[in-house]
């Protein structure tokens, strides 16, 4: 069976700036939509569902999402060394989406399980933050924010024998504050060094969907939180034609959430644990000669899961924060010189390494992904009006795996793999007016 997939966006925003002796100000009002849907060959779970002997199934998921988004910020005039911002955010979202998995026998198709649910979001911000000059090259920054979500979730679930149809109307609000606070100092001939830390937040949920109503541990899933501690710095020596950055980082999440699956392969939402990353960034630029420059990136992280919640049967010394390679690396070459009083030629040359690392959380039935190069080639012809370009994407036409998940339904029955794509040339033609 084809497992195909549309998605399709529309944006529209309003924003409203001025400055003058009072400050400045800015409020940027949008409005999102967002419809996508998929269909799965599901025909390898359908034993979760009947005991028939049914021959094909198929599960489509669809989803409507209508957000409209409102962000002011006002940023007031200097005090002396003090400088200071203050925002408001509010959202307002609803979400309607739909499942329905279908199976066939002797050509006829019935339906076997259908959920409709309808989401309703709601989000509410205050934020600020207030830097001071402590002399010396030194500033200080302090900022945070204040937030209150509420999500309001209907469901039905038509569900077969030995499953359970039912209904859901329930609502849940979480409220919270995320800090934020740095140090820094500016460095004679420009650069800096600095240490942050700061926190990010993610609101809780209800689940829904499943052969059989979820149970109490499962209902609902809470906020997850991360907090990031860096220390880092930007050096220029030689004049500015060096640019160096590098930073040592911490994070630390706790209650982390994420998409699991039940054995029927339908999705809910959990709280796996706790796990942290350490690492550190570096990235380098050089200005060789006036018309060529060097530069480069390397990652190295740490990740590893510190705590396993209990019920999912996952060994904690044997799991794995999954995403996150442990190194990952790049460079670009760019090489311009001009042909003519009016046009010049630009030479590029990318590459980049992306690490191995695990797709799930238990290693037992988590597949390696990752451990690939990428790569760009391009040149192109430029004048004050005109570009020409010739690209490249991929020049050594790799297969290599870049993410080894597609399908929650036959997921560790069959081998799945999402290769890069081959090696592809694009001409691009633009031109001022």
């Amino acid at each position: 069976m084809r497992e195909t997939h549309r998605n399709r966006l529309g944006q529209t925003s309003l924003k409203i700036s001025g400055s003058g002796d009072w400050g400045q100000f800015e409020s940027v009002t949008g409005y999102v939509t967002h419809k996508f849907a998929s269909r799965y060959d599901a025909t390898l779970a359908l034993t979760q569902f009947s005991e028939e002997g049914l021959e094909l199934g198929f599960y489509d998921e669809s989803s409507r999402v209508r957000m409209a988004v409102e962000d002011a910020l006002y940023t007031g005039p200097e005090w002396g060394r003090l400088r200071w911002m203050v925002g408001v955010f509010a959202t307002r979202s609803i979400e309607e989406s739909d499942a329905d998995l279908r199976a066939r026998i002797s050509n006829v198709t019935r339906r076997v399980y259908t959920e409709d649910r309808k989401d309703l979001l709601s989000e509410y911000a205050v934020y600020g933050e207030a830097s001071y000059d402590l002399g010396g090259g030194w500033k200080a920054a302090l900022g945070g924010r204040s937030f209150r979500t509420r999500v309001h979730t209907r469901s039905h679930v038509l569900a077969p024998s030995p499953g359970v149809s039912r209904n859901l109307d329930r609502a849940a609000s979480f409220s919270g504050f995320s800090p934020k606070v740095s140090l820094q100092r500016d460095l004679s001939g420009g650069g800096m060094i600095y240490v942050l830390t700061s926190q990010g937040y993610r609101a809780g949920g209800l689940n829904s969907g499943g052969l059989v109503t979820p149970s109490e541990a499962r209902r609902a899933f809470r906020p997850d939180h991360l907090r990031n501690y860096e220390l880092g710095a930007t050096l220029t020596p030689f004049k500015g034609r060096l640019n160096l950055r590098t930073a040592l980082f911490y994070v630390d999440w706790r209650d982390i959430q994420t998409d699991q699956y039940f054995t029927s392969g339908l999705s809910y939402t959990a709280n796996i644990g706790d796990g942290r990353n350490r690492g550190v960034e570096i990235e380098a630029a050089w200005r060789a000669t006036r018309r060529l420059t060097l530069s480069g990136n390397a990652l190295f992280n740490e990740p590893e899961l510190t705590r396993i919640a209990p019920g999912f049967g996952i060994a904690a010394e044997t799991a794995s924060l999954p995403g996150v390679p442990d190194v990952s690396f790049g460079s670009l070459v760019t090489y311009q010189r001009p042909l003519t009083a009016k046009a010049s030629l630009m030479l590029t040359a990318e590459t980049g390494y992306i690490g191995r690392s695990r797709l799930t959380f238990d290693p037992r039935y988590s597949p390696s992904m990752g451990g690939y190069y990428t790569g760009k080639l391009s040149a192109q012809l430029m004048t004050d009006r005109w570009r020409a370009a010739l690209f490249v994407s991929n020049p050594w036409n790799s297969s290599s795996d870049t993410f080894a998940y597609g399908n929650p339904f036959s997921f560790g029955q069959v081998r799945q793999v999402t290769p890069q794509r081959p090696r592809t040339w694009s001409l691009a033609l633009s031109a001022h007016f």
